[in-house]
This record gives structure tokens, C-alpha cells and sequence, in this order.
């Protein structure tokens, strides 16, 4: 292309003109992919420059132009004029517009029926989704990648007419929230529940909702008064007609269990939500420990076999081995637990669900360091397994403890403590400096 370039830039000379809207840039040619596009004045003068640069091509390359998918545009030229061209260059004339790559290449500036292909190709879409069972996620993703990539392209390339704009619009909005059907039938957002019965006192549905919500014909009519605005009620788990509460709601239709004994050791107003999430997790016994992997037969029988713990390499880890049979977090509890009052409570699970249901509502201060302590000491064990198991990186017991216990002494010191002999007994505890202007250090 860049040798036909050339040869039309050669041929470029006097009496030679170009295209009207092309004199300035002095443009020829344009190539898009494996399409040539050649703009010349119309007169056969230029024609036939252009012709003899093409057969100077052809003769080169051996490459000629195909007259069954060649087309010459015209535009105020003559008849006359137009035949001597026609003679010339003997490719079929084209007539305007024309599409070019799903989009009208037009002289003039597009117009509302120039963009009907695009409304109808839409429409053509919408009508064949709609014979396919659809949730509302599921239009609403192929408007994103269906739907506005249609608008998008000839945007693109055009300034779309605004009233071109709101008819896609339109569509979209209609399929998006009716499925494509014109599901308003006669109704509006002003209607009344008066509106939907009829005279004898019977529902008068829409047969567009009917077939989408078959539950219609089962609601009993209700008594009408006359002249009163509609109220909107709900019937609660008693049976009784209520005013409609999005609470109210969500009382009656969420799942209900019972109210679990460690709740408040896991959410309390000084807690730290990372390690609150993960005390979650733990209470529910499921973390990815490999008692549970086993069970689901996750990887091979070798692997499985070889399952150990990261810790203490003996056994396989579970939560009762992790919190804190396993020798490893075993030390690490016996080290911080001693800045507490945890004395009772040793290394089992089941010695520290009964300090749970003990003290797990206490509101006293020495108890709320106490689940801080467990809620962090369970959340950098388990760190630290996951860390030996998939990466290089190790600690020592003594410095996983160390960054416990600077975990509690940050968060404690972020306290507001409403008695200062408490304050001055806890910061004397974890070491927190207690000066003048109360800023401490977590060390």
C-alpha cells in the first residue's frame, strides 16, 4: 500500500485536483484493514490520473482492482460526466448511504432514519432474549455487554441524534425492568388499588402479569372504602395486620436460631475486628485446618497422609490441637496468658468454652482483656501456621507472644477508661507508659 501511495502522490500533479474536502490535507487515499478507499475530484481529467496509477500498481505487483467488489460514489456530478467516469473506472455505482463495517456512511449529517437499523437490531435482540428465562442480573449483564457496546460503537464513530438516544433508552429501560414487556398495562406510579378492581369487586390483572406472576390470582380482593388513600400493611409472625417496617420485615422472614453462648466473646465494643472475625470463624470450627480437609478428601491420598501439623510437626492440626494442645501454641498461651487472669483455663478447648460461658457477657475490665487476649493469641497462631505452611517465613515462640501482647497493648491503649485506678493498674500490667499527657508507648 505504501508503493500505491506513492505512485497516487506521483499523480498528484497539475491538472490534477482533489477531492473538495480533501484539498487541504491533500489526501488520496485511505486504507482501513484490507479495504481502499480513493477520493478524486469529479472530473476525468483526475479520473483518469488515478487509473493510470492504478495500472502502473497492477503492472508492479500484479495485484488489480476486483470491478464486482468495487463501487464508485458519487456526489453533484453531472450525468453526463458520470457516464465518461463510469467508462473509465468500470466498477458499479454506489448510491448513498451505504454500511460500512455495521455502521452508514452517509454525505450529510446522520438523521433519526439513518439510525433505524441500529433501534431494530436492538429490538431484534430483546425479542430473541425473550424467550429465555432471565433474572434481572442476568438483563442487566447483557445490557453491559450487549446492549450499551451497540450504543457505544456508533457513538464512536457518529454524534447519535438525541432522539435516536432516548428510543434505545427506552428499550433498555423497559427490558431491564419488565423484561421487555410493556408491563405498566395502563397503569402508572399515581394508580390506586381501586384501579385494579372492577366493578363486580374482582382483580382485573393484566394478562402480562398473570403469565410472569401466577401468585396474582390467589390474593383475596380487599374491602374497599371509599375515598381513603391506600395504606401499605404487613402481616407479622402473630397473624396481625401491622404498618409495613423494613425491620418488621426482616424480623419475619429471616432465618432464626438460637442465640449462641459466645456471641459476646466474639463482638464487643473494644474488640478488634480482624481478630473478632477470625474468634467467628473459630467458635464455628471452620477454619481450613487439615482434620477438615481430610474429611473432604481434598488433594491426594499421599498428601493427605502426610499431613502434619506446621507448628509442632506431630499430628494432623485441628481447631482442639491448634487452640492450644499443639506444643508450639501451647508456649505462646502460657506466656501471654499469664499478663491475665486466665490461671484456670489451660491448654484445652474444652477448659476454654467453660471460661466462656462464664465470663463471655462480663462487662468488668480485667474480663475484656482477657477475650482480647484470646481473640489475638488464636488469630497470630493461626497466622503463623498459615506462614510455615506457605511460605519460608518463621517465629519463634517468644516472638509470636511479643507480637500479642503489642497487639493488646496498642488496642488498650485506645481505651477510655472510667475509673483511673483501673487505667493505672492495666498500663502498669503491659508496661504502657502513663504520662502527664497520656501518650503512650506500646513498646
Amino acid at each position: 500500500m505504501e508503493v500505491l501511495s506513492l505512485l497516487l502522490q506521483k499523480a498528484a500533479s497539475a491538472p490534477y485536483k482533489y477531492h473538495a474536502h480533501c484539498a487541504k490535507q491533500k489526501i488520496i487515499n485511505v486504507t482501513f484493514a484490507d479495504d481502499l478507499f480513493i477520493f478524486v475530484h469529479g472530473d476525468v481529467v483526475s479520473v483518469k490520473k488515478v487509473k493510470e496509477a492504478l495500472q502502473t500498481f497492477t503492472n508492479i505487483s500484479g495485484l488489480a482492482p476486483s470491478p464486482a467488489k468495487s463501487t464508485v460514489f458519487f456526489c453533484n456530478v453531472p450525468q453526463s460526466i458520470r457516464q465518461e467516469i463510469m467508462d473509465i473506472m468500470p466498477f458499479q455505482e454506489g448510491v448513498f448511504p451505504v454500511r460500512y463495517l455495521g455502521v452508514p456512511l452517509i454525505s450529510s449529517r446522520l438523521l433519526f432514519k439513518d439510525c433505524q437499523v441500529l433501534i431494530d437490531r436492538m429490538d431484534k435482540k430483546i425479542a430473541n432474549w425473550m424467550t429465555k428465562s432471565l433474572s434481572f442480573a442476568g438483563r442487566l449483564q447483557l445490557i453491559n455487554s450487549v446492549l450499551s457496546s451497540m450504543n457505544i460503537y456508533w457513538a464512536s464513530v457518529f454524534i447519535i441524534p438525541t432522539r435516536v438516544i432516548k428510543e434505545l433508552e427506552k428499550r433498555i429501560h423497559r427490558f431491564l425492568w419488565n423484561a421487555g414487556l410493556e408491563a405498566n398495562a395502563g397503569f402508572n406510579l399515581k394508580s390506586s388499588v381501586a384501579d385494579v378492581i372492577d366493578a363486580s369487586g374482582h382483580w382485573r390483572w393484566p394478562q402480562a402479569w398473570l403469565d410472569l406472576f401466577p401468585v396474582l390470582i390467589s390474593i383475596q380482593t380487599p374491602q374497599l372504602v371509599g375515598n381513603a388513600p391506600d395504606r401499605l400493611t404487613w402481616k407479622d409472625l402473630d397473624g396481625n395486620i401491622v404498618e409495613f417496617d423494613s425491620a418488621q420485615v426482616w424480623h419475619t422472614i429471616r432465618n432464626r436460631d438460637n442465640h449462641a453462648a459466645w456471641a459476646n466473646m466474639v463482638w464487643f465494643s473494644q474488640c478488634v475486628p480482624g481478630h473478632s472475625f477470625h474468634m467467628w470463624l473459630v467458635f464455628r470450627n471452620k477454619l481450613k485446618t487439615q482434620d477438615r480437609l481430610a474429611v473432604w478428601e481434598a488433594g491426594s491420598a499421599t498428601n493427605l497422609n502426610l499431613m502434619c501439623c506446621p507448628l509442632c510437626k506431630h499430628g494432623r492440626d485441628s481447631r482442639d490441637h491448634l487452640f492450644f494442645q499443639c506444643g508450639f501454641a501451647n508456649q505462646v498461651w502460657t506466656n501471654v496468658k499469664s499478663m491475665v487472669n486466665l490461671e484456670s483455663v489451660d491448654n484445652t478447648w474444652q477448659s476454654l468454652m467453660q471460661w466462656v460461658d462464664q465470663y463471655s457477657n462480663s462487662k468488668k475490665i480485667d474480663d475484656i482483656v482477657c477475650k482480647l487476649v484470646v481473640a489475638a493469641t488464636s488469630y497470630y497462631v493461626w497466622q503463623e501456621r498459615n506462614s510455615r505452611l506457605f511460605s519460608s517465613n518463621q517465629l519463634t515462640e517468644l516472638q509470636v507472644a511479643d507480637k500479642i501482647k503489642n497487639s493488646v497493648r496498642l488496642r488498650l491503649m485506645g481505651f477510655k477508661f472510667q475509673v483511673d485506678s483501673a487505667r493505672r493498674g492495666i498500663f502498669r500490667i503491659w508496661k504502657i507508659d502513663d504520662n502527664k499527657d497520656d501518650v503512650a508507648d506500646p513498646g
